[in-house]
């Protein structure tokens, strides 16, 4: 199953260059294959992050991190296939809480810490993402 991510300048420091899940409602399809537990032991899935995000009052809720390996088979950047291992997928709160309670979600890796020259110029550009889970570490599949 694949789904829609952007490529990203996540960081916002001019190095670092990352993946986004294209949005709110991807995020939420997003959790059917991230099914194992967050690197902290918070939450057993992203659903249950999720949920909780969505009734947080106050503070927003801790964010979910999952170990994963990236596999880039995309053009975009680079000139041949890439392989990212240990990066960390996140997914936490994008913006204030809402005036109904919750918060909106948004997931993301950080690729590489020193991709910004290949990467910025492709910054927003759409790709497709597979997402293995397992119980150890994901993997996130950029496709060509």
């Amino acid at each position: 199953m694949g789904f829609a991510f952007k490529i990203w300048n996540q960081g916002n420091d001019g190095r670092t260059m990352g993946i986004r899940v294209a949005d709110v409602s991807e995020v939420a399809r997003f959790a059917s294959v991230c099914t194992e537990p967050d690197i902290a032991g918070n939450y057993a899935n992203l659903q249950e992050y999720l949920d909780n995000a969505d009734i947080a009052t106050g503070t927003p809720p801790m964010p979910y991190r999952r170990t994963v390996n990236v596999v880039w088979l995309n053009t975009a950047g680079y000139n041949q296939h890439r392989y990212f291992p240990g990066r960390i997928l996140e997914v936490t709160y994008n913006g204030r809480e809402r005036s109904t309670g919750g918060y909106a979600t948004q997931a993301y890796v950080i690729v590489d810490p020193v991709g910004y020259a290949v990467l910025a110029p492709h910054h927003k550009s759409p790709i497709q993402a597979q997402y293995v889970a397992h119980p150890s570490h994901d993997v996130v599949v950029v496709m060509p």
